[in-house]
């Protein structure tokens, strides 16, 4: 504002309150259904209560019963559970031992076939053996037969009294 300006403005009104009802105005009474829909609104506002409090119940006694349930089905399974790791882990090393043998496998078949290899040549070499000392039995019983007889026929021969 500027310095005249508050001797150009018009006078202050003594302080009137505005907000304050006058002494002259009856305030009016209030109704019926104001009254009625008061009621109803506290009624309402009840109902809505016991509904929200028996809801709260039903959910705590459902929160309980699986809670109850939740302990029985861990306690049934937990032993299964237990077990079925044990047999998992089991399982595991038994297909990590699989994988090691079956790793090993070729070393072995190889060492396999050349152990079958060598046997197949002592085999062989045992027969030729077997089969030459057959020929050189053959050989002696021939000549021993043979000398046998050429004692015999020439013992019988060389004595004729033991005939």
């Amino acid at each position: 504002m500027s310095p005249t300006s508050y001797q150009t403005a018009p006078p202050r009104v003594a302080e009137a309150d505005f907000n304050k009802r006058s002494q002259f105005v009856k305030a009016p009474e209030t109704c019926y259904r104001e009254k009625i829909m008061g009621t109803m609104y506290a009624i309402l506002i009840a109902v809505s209560a016991l509904a929200a409090l028996y809801t709260g119940f039903l959910a705590l006694r459902a929160g309980l019963r699986l809670r109850r349930t939740y302990r029985d089905l861990m306690q049934s399974v937990a032993p299964d559970l237990d077990r079925l790791h044990r047999r998992t882990q089991t399982l595991q090393r038994n297909a990590d031992e699989l994988g090691r043998r079956a790793s090993e496998l070729p070393v072995q078949i190889s060492g396999l076939q050349q152990s079958i290899a060598q046997l197949q040549f002592l085999i062989n070499t045992l027969n030729e053996s077997i089969n030459q000392l057959r020929r050189a039995l053959r050989y002696t019983d021939l000549k021993n037969f043979g000398a046998a007889n050429f004692s015999r026929i020439a013992d019988a021969f060389l004595n004729p009294r033991n005939r």
